[in-house]
Order: structure tokens, then C-alpha cells, then sequence
């Protein structure tokens, strides 16, 4: 179990009236006879394959559905709505995807979190050696916590963009990041630029263009701080990321991607203008103490079409 992933939160908070809303909405496609599924749109944030579904399917019977109906709603429902055969119930004939629990689910609908044994296209699940390689991935965080920091980075900076090239204190470097291996159409370039922050030399010029192609669009600029691209590095030493902006008054996307949080990135916004502007972002703020950084994205992605915005004074505190 992704237990970081159940610890994060959702950048959206509705409240408890958000949740009410939702709950009497189920309630009245229930009495309306439309079918309902069960999901948790993993791997958005709180959520983790899985365990979360458990979850989910006890909040479905707290909104008004019957155990039985939360467990259709799991399993025959969407294999009827989705027409995937051969799957969803156990008859004859059928794939046997099947889960073996202790207690009744139809009287208690949490007894499905008690599992005994598991088969997929029945095959059993070795579950011993899914536990043994998750108690090693868990070792190996833990390792990386005690990894020293990379050499280079214990000032802090990043990049100050005095030198001629585009170049880094630390880490593998800065490289382009874009939807593009999501099947997006946004291109980014960046490069180095005379005039910085606080009268300094240089900074780093980041221009780009947003396009179709992907539910997902980014494009911009990426850091990695590790030995190579998407390398983990201990920085747990850091506190927060900060840097200067200036640019065309779009706001635009921070991610930070981290071990712990899987490939799905922690994001924040921010805005730029005509003038310079320092922000700081606690790391505690997207759900990480940086002990497994594996990259910093500057760029676009809230706006389509055409971007341009600067960076200077990139730096770890």
C-alpha cells in the first residue's frame, strides 16, 4: 500500500458541505435507477490503487447504497456498463478474479479489507512475495533518507544564471519537459538571457507553446537534482524552494516530483509579472520532506497557446 499517496491532499478542498452535495447527489441517481460505479480516480492525490477502493466502497454504503450494491458497483455493474466480458461476477465460464475474505461484506461491508487470498484469471496471487518486495521498497526509502545530500548542494543554490551557459550547482542539470510522451503537442525551449533579478547578469529565459493532444498539458523546464534525470537526492536538509519571476502576467506551474510521491507530481501555481517577484515554497507544502527529490518543473500548462516567462536565483533554503 502507497500509504504517502493516502497521506496527501487533494489542491481542491470542498468541505464537508462539498461532501453533503455529493452524497445526496448519489442518493437521487439511486432513486432515479442509474447505475453507479465505484472509483477513487487514482492516482490523484489521498488516493492509492487498491486500498482506496476499500474506502470507497464504505463510503458508498454511508451515502445510502446496501453492501450488495456497493459490491456491484465494483465488480458487475461496471462490467456491464463498460461491456468488458467474461469478467465482474463468478459464473460459469467467467474469469476468475477473485477475492477471499474473512467475515460477510453484505453485512459488513469493511470485511473486505480482511483478505485471506486473491486470483487473477485464476491464477493465485503470490501475495508473500508482493509483501516481501514491498517491505524492500520501504528499506530502500528508508536508505535514501540517510543518503548524504549532493555534493555541490549545500548552499543551496541551484542556478543563478551568471555564467554564459545555462548550468547548475549541483544535480544532472536543467532539460525541457513537455506532454509530449503523453501524446500532447506543447513545446518548450529555454535559454540563458542578459538581466536578472536584483540587478544580477543573467537569468533563464523560459518560452514555450501549449497545445492539444493531452488531458494532462505541460511544457517548460525541468531540474534534476539527482545523478541522473529522475534520480532521487536526499535534501531533506531544505525547507522550502525559491526563486525570482518576471514574465508575461500568466500564472504557471511549480511540480515537484519525489520517490515517495510516485510519478504523480505535487503541483502549485504561480504568477508572474512585468516586474520581479521572489516566491517560496515550503516543500511540506506539496506533501514531501524532500528526502527523494527527483526533479523541480518551472513552465506552462493553465493557459493555452503561446508562453514566455523568466527565472533567476533558484535556490533550496
Amino acid at each position: 500500500m502507497d500509504v504517502k499517496s493516502l497521506q496527501q491532499s487533494f489542491p481542491v478542498k470542498l468541505g464537508r458541505t462539498g461532501y453533503a452535495a455529493a452524497e445526496k447527489a448519489l442518493q437521487q441517481v439511486k432513486a432515479e435507477g442509474v447505475p453507479i460505479l465505484a472509483g477513487t480516480d487514482t492516482p490523484n492525490p489521498g488516493t492509492t490503487p487498491g486500498a482506496s477502493l476499500h474506502r470507497e466502497l464504505k463510503l458508498l454504503v454511508e451515502a445510502g447504497l446496501t453492501p450488495i450494491e456497493a459490491l456491484k458497483a465494483a465488480t458487475s455493474t461496471p462490467s456491464k456498463i463498460f461491456n468488458i466480458e467474461n469478467r465482474g461476477r463468478i459464473q460459469s465460464g467467467f474469469a476468475a478474479d477473485l477475492l477471499l475474505v474473512n467475515g460477510n461484506p453484505i453485512e459488513d461491508i469493511k470485511a473486505t479489507r480482511d483478505i485471506v487470498a486473491i486470483w487473477k484469471n485464476g491464477v493465485k496471487v503470490d501475495r508473500k512475495t508482493y509483501r516481501e518486495a514491498v517491505e524492500k521498497g520501504r528499506a530502500e526509502m528508508e536508505r535514501q533518507k540517510a543518503a548524504p545530500p549532493p555534493p555541490g548542494s549545500e548552499s543551496g543554490s541551484i542556478s543563478d544564471f551568471e555564467d554564459e551557459e545555462i548550468t547548475a550547482k549541483f544535480g544532472s542539470g536543467w532539460s525541457v519537459s513537455t506532454d509530449a510522451m503523453m501524446g500532447g503537442k506543447s513545446t518548450a525551449e529555454f535559454k540563458r538571457m542578459e538581466g536578472g533579478a536584483q540587478a544580477s547578469k543573467g537569468s533563464m529565459l523560459i518560452t514555450g507553446n501549449i497545445g492539444e493532444g493531452s488531458n494532462y498539458k505541460w511544457a517548460g523546464a525541468f531540474f534534476s537534482p539527482g545523478s541522473a534525470m529522475m534520480a532521487p537526492a536526499n535534501l531533506s536538509c531544505k525547507k522550502a524552494i525559491s526563486f525570482w519571476t518576471k514574465g508575461d502576467g500568466k500564472s504557471y506551474l511549480i511540480m515537484i516530483f519525489a520517490q515517495s510521491l510516485g510519478w504523480q507530481p505535487a503541483i502549485k501555481t504561480f504568477k508572474t509579472g512585468t516586474e520581479w517577484n521572489q516566491y517560496t515554497f515550503p516543500f511540506e507544502d506539496f506533501g514531501t520532506d524532500a528526502h527523494d527529490l527527483m526533479g523541480i518543473f518551472f513552465g506552462g500548462g493553465l493557459d493555452m497557446g503561446e508562453f514566455t516567462f523568466q527565472i533567476d536565483n533558484v535556490r533550496l533554503e
